[in-house]
């Protein structure tokens, strides 16, 4: 579908749920049976900027087909036009911020790290290993363990009670134009996923 800035002031994104699938997914099953769901995947290291486009694409991929974009080169452009006012909204402030620091808490795919053999910043757990998130920025377990099969062990624990697939998200409802046939678009949404999904 083809923007019309006469009516793009009413396409608008409203957030209803941040965290894992699992803790969202009552809301979500709420929300998924008469509104078009969007999610977007945020990690600790997602900056504002990159939350903002993964959101137009993932907007833009929903209510066009990759036909219609490959037929008409400029119907990106425009929708990323109309779109950019309620993205910001949901995303605002530097576009070198930290999306979600929430996100940081994520347990998933932990892994031991070794801290530097330096007692005067270490002190006793110098040398020993410690549990990091993936992005190896976010410590994630308080305790440390003199050898890496241990921390390994911890981390292994950490990752069954949390696994990767368990990602962070952010979930938003897109509301669009009344004078849109939203149940037929709803409808293609889902069959879509489905599709996708087989």
């Amino acid at each position: 579908m083809r923007p019309d800035f006469s009516w793009s002031e009413t396409v608008l994104l409203i957030p209803i749920c941040r965290g894992m699938p699992s803790q969202c997914q009552p809301e979500l099953e709420v929300h998924s049976v008469e509104q078009i769901v969007v999610a977007v995947p945020i990690y600790p290291w997602t900056m504002t900027d990159r939350a903002r486009t993964d959101l137009n694409d993932a907007v833009i991929n929903l209510v066009t087909s990759e036909r219609e974009r490959c037929a008409d080169l400029g119907l990106y452009r425009e929708w990323t036009r109309a779109l950019e006012p309620t993205i910001t909204t949901c995303y605002p402030g530097s576009p070198a911020a930290v999306a979600d620091p929430r996100a940081l808490e994520s347990k998933c795919n932990a892994l031991p790290w070794q801290l530097a053999d330096d007692p005067a910043t270490y002190g006793a757990q110098a040398g020993h290993w410690i549990v990091v998130d993936g992005s190896l920025d976010q410590e994630i377990d308080e305790d440390s363990y003199p050898t890496e099969a241990e921390a390994q062990e911890a981390a292994d624990r950490i990752n069954a009670a949390d696994p990767l697939t368990e990602q962070y998200h952010h979930w938003f409802t897109l509301h669009l134009p009344e004078s849109w046939d939203i149940t037929a678009l709803v409808s293609s949404v889902d069959g879509s996923r489905v599709a996708r999904e087989k």
